[in-house]
């Protein structure tokens, strides 16, 4: 799961998030609504030598992704760049809490995070103004999702914000019918995102 909390998520919830049965490891990152170039985006602070070890696996395995964005640069979704032409080696302007700073394109790349549209390092994020520790990406790999989703919502309180990542599931066999019970739970999980931006 990614959470995202309005305010610095205190270090005892942090550490109850870690208790939960299931949970194999817990990052806490930086999460804010900055804008690139003048249009609000979407931008995570991470410390990029962990944070790898969370992203998809072409991301994660570029070793000039993350030390890219340890040196300062931002790393732009795919989508951002190629719908805002940003282009790989460009310069744009992020404006944060703390004005605006202007940066390099390292490269166009995915977090994994569905509606995440950039990375920077923590310090960054610190010289933008975001708020700092304010989200949580959980790797529960092994975890009842629902369960899980529960007691997440128990521990960070309902102004945290809580979204599914999962990774891509195994191909289906043509032919193979989706059992009820996972499009039930599809459907409950989509019902749970309603009124979220």
């Amino acid at each position: 799961y990614f959470a995202v909390s309005p305010e610095r998520l205190p270090r005892e919830v942090v550490d109850a998030v870690r208790e939960i049965d299931g949970v194999d490891d817990v990052l806490t990152v930086d999460a804010a609504r900055v804008e690139v170039d003048g249009q609000p985006t979407s931008l995570l602070g991470v410390n990029p030598s962990s944070f790898r070890n969370h992203a998809p696996r072409p991301s994660a395995e570029s070793d000039e992704i993350w030390q890219g964005i340890a040196e300062g640069h931002v790393a732009l979704s795919k989508d951002v760049g190629t719908e805002r032409e940003l282009d790989v080696g460009g310069e744009i302007t992020l404006a944060g809490g703390n004005g605006e700073v202007p940066l390099e394109v390292w490269t166009h790349a995915t977090s994994g995070i569905a509606g995440i549209d950039a990375l920077v390092s923590r310090e960054l994020a610190r010289e933008l103004g975001m708020p700092e520790g304010n989200a949580l990406v959980v790797s529960a790999p092994d975890a009842d999702l629902w369960d899980l989703h529960e007691e997440l919502e128990e521990i960070l309180g309902e102004d945290a914000s809580l979204q599914l990542v999962a990774d891509a599931p195994e191909p289906r066999v043509d032919g193979d019918a989706v059992p009820s019970s996972v499009i039930e739970r599809i459907i409950a999980n989509a019902e749970t995102q309603l009124g979220v931006p």
